[in-house]
C-alpha cells in the first residue's frame, strides 16, 4: 500500500459550513452535502448531513413563493430572511443566536420556520433542518451540528419542559455540546456548530420558563429575542396559503447554495472585516436610542442585524425581490422596537443587566487571561 499513488484526493468535511481549501479559497458545504466553491474534491462526512439529502424543484419557483409570503405577513418576511442568516454568521464567525416566534395559534409561525428551512433542505419536520421541540439534549446537539452555516428551526417549544427551555437557548447559543466520557475512558470530542436558529411557541420563552418555576435570565433574551405575533397578523385564506406551502414543499435546497455561490463569486468572502463592519453598523442602527439606554438591547439587536445584512445580500443575489427585502427590513425594525418595549427583554432589570454584562465580559476573556 505504501507504494500506491492516489490519482485524486478527496477531502472530507466533518460538518457543513464554511472552510478554506489549501489555496485559501472559500468552500461551503451545505447540509445536503453539496460543495460550493474552492478547488479539489470535497465530500461531507457520512452522517454529518440531514436525512433527506437532496434538493428539489426550481429556484425561480421558490423565489416567487418566498416573495409572496414576505409581502403577506411581517413574520413571514422575517422568515424569508433568517434562512440566509446562518450562512453569514458562520462566515464572519459570529456566535449562534436566533429568534422566538411567539403568539396566537393559526397565524403561521410554522410557515415562517418552513420558509427559512426550505432555503437549505426540505421544510418537512425532522427530515431537514426543521425539527420538533421534542427531543433529547444529545439529539438537539446533533441537529444543530448538521445545521452549521445554514438554519436550525425548532417548532412547538411547548413540547419541551419549561425547565429545559433556558438550557436549550444557552446550549444552542454556546455553539458546542457537553463533553462526555468514552466507555473505555477519556473524553469524546464534543459536537460544535455555528448557525442561526428560530423557534416557535404560543407563549414567550420567559413565560414558559417562569411558569415552570425557573428564573428567566436577561442573557437568554440577548441570544434569542422574541418576535411577537398577535391578532394583528393577517389571516391568509387557506387556498392561497396551502398553494404557497405546496411550492415550498416541492422546491427547496436551492436558494442556500445559490446564496453561498454569490458570496464567493462577488468577493464578499474575501473582505470579512468589511462584512463584520456592515453587521455592526446595522446592529447600531436597529438598536437606535434603545441601545444607548440598555446594554442588553444593544446586544439583542445583533440577531436582527445579521438577518438584515443577510437579506440584503440575498436580494443582491436575486434570490428575493427588492419589495420583499423592504418588507424584511421594515418587519425587523418593527419587531425589534416591540421587543425592546416588552418585559421579555429584561432591559428594565438593573441587577439582571449587571449580571448579564459581567457574564458577557467573563466569556469574552476566556482563553485571554
Amino acid at each position: 500500500l505504501t507504494g500506491l499513488t492516489a490519482d485524486r484526493l478527496i477531502i472530507t468535511a466533518s460538518s457543513p459550513g464554511w472552510r478554506r481549501d489549501e489555496d485559501g479559497k472559500a468552500v461551503f458545504v451545505t447540509p445536503l452535502g453539496l460543495v460550493v466553491g474552492g478547488g479539489g474534491d470535497w465530500r461531507l462526512k457520512e452522517g454529518a448531513g440531514v436525512e433527506a439529502a437532496q434538493s428539489r424543484g426550481d429556484l425561480a419557483a421558490w423565489s416567487e413563493a418566498a416573495n409572496k409570503l414576505a409581502l403577506l405577513n411581517p413574520h413571514w418576511a422575517i422568515g424569508a430572511g433568517i434562512g440566509f442568516a446562518g450562512c453569514l454568521a458562520d462566515l464572519i464567525e459570529d456566535p449562534t443566536c436566533g429568534f422566538l416566534f411567539a403568539g396566537v395559534s393559526s397565524r403561521g409561525k410554522t410557515v415562517a420556520l418552513s420558509l427559512a428551512a426550505s432555503v437549505w433542505t426540505t421544510p418537512q419536520e425532522n427530515k431537514g433542518v426543521l425539527t420538533l421541540a421534542k427531543s433529547t439534549t444529545n439529539a438537539f446537539e446533533a441537529t444543530a451540528a448538521r445545521a452549521t452555516g445554514s438554519f436550525l428551526g425548532v417548532d412547538e417549544l411547548k413540547l419541551l419542559p419549561g425547565k429545559e427551555v433556558s438550557q436549550l437557548i444557552f446550549g444552542l447559543a454556546g455553539g458546542s455540546g457537553k463533553q462526555r466520557m468514552r466507555k473505555e475512558g477519556g473524553l469524546r470530542a464534543s459536537t460544535s456548530w455555528r448557525t442561526f436558529f428560530a423557534m416557535s411557541s404560543e407563549k414567550s420563552a420567559k413565560d414558559i420558563v417562569e411558569s415552570a418555576g425557573e428564573v428567566w435570565l436577561p442573557g437568554a433574551a440577548v441570544r434569542m429575542p422574541t418576535i411577537i405575533i398577535d391578532e394583528s397578523a393577517k389571516s391568509v385564506d387557506k387556498k392561497t396559503l396551502d398553494s404557497l406551502k405546496r411550492v415550498l414543499a416541492e422546491n427547496y435546497g436551492l436558494a442556500g447554495p445559490a446564496f453561498a455561490s454569490h458570496l464567493i463569486n462577488d468577493g464578499v468572502v474575501d473582505d470579512l472585516p468589511s462584512l463584520r463592519d456592515r453587521v455592526f453598523n446595522a446592529s447600531v442602527s436597529i438598536a437606535g436610542d434603545y441601545g444607548q439606554r440598555s446594554d442588553i438591547l444593544a446586544r439583542a439587536a445583533r440577531p436582527f442585524a445579521l438577518v438584515a445584512v443577510a437579506s440584503t445580500l440575498a436580494a443582491d443575489a436575486g434570490l428575493i425581490s427588492d419589495d420583499a427585502l423592504e418588507a424584511v427590513l421594515d418587519a425587523l425594525q418593527a419587531a425589534f422596537n416591540r421587543f425592546a418595549e416588552s418585559t421579555d427583554s429584561g432591559s428594565g432589570d438593573p441587577v439582571g443587566e449587571a449580571l448579564d454584562k459581567l457574564a458577557a465580559t467573563l466569556n469574552a476573556r476566556i482563553g485571554v487571561d
